[in-house]
């Protein structure tokens, strides 16, 4: 477990994150609303792609935002999505299995389709409304993350 005390210490560690990362990988981002899990997202993928702050933006209305880099990474925010047959008729499924780096907002609404080897983030509030605590697995054995 890591314990941030700060966003900017949160964003660090998203940064070293996203160096661990490669093509077909799929992360999922479990907590609370407002524990950063959109935070940590787009300090990976301003860390991997051209793409600037402003243009990193939560797809809550959306549930999808793409963005290019060294390989294409989809940013799905599932918040508002009613169930996994919502996700598949929608047509989001190829991406899943498609290539490129899929992160998951609230993947619990699709946990039906979620592949075995994949990436489980889970960040916590704590006492200190500036602390989180950011525990990182991967599903798949031998992996080296942060």
């Amino acid at each position: 477990m890591i314990t941030t005390k700060s966003a900017k210490e949160t964003q660090s560690i998203a940064k070293q994150f996203a160096h661990t990362l490669k093509n077909r990988d799929v992360i999922c981002f479990y907590g609370d609303l407002g524990a950063g899990k959109t935070t940590f997202i787009k300090s990976l993928i301003q860390e991997l792609t051209d793409t600037s702050a402003e243009k990193v933006l939560s797809p809550t209305f959306v549930y999808l935002n793409s963005y290019e880099g060294q390989c294409p990474i989809h940013h799905f925010d599932l918040y508002r999505l009613e169930n996994h047959e919502q996700f598949l008729s929608l047509g989001f499924d190829e991406f899943l299995h498609s290539g490129g780096i899929v992160c998951v907002e609230w993947p619990e609404r699709i946990k039906e389709l979620l592949p075995s080897q994949r990436i489980e983030v889970r960040i916590s509030h704590t006492n200190n409304p500036s602390t989180r605590e950011i525990t990182i697995n991967a599903q798949e054995p031998q992996r080296n993350i942060v």
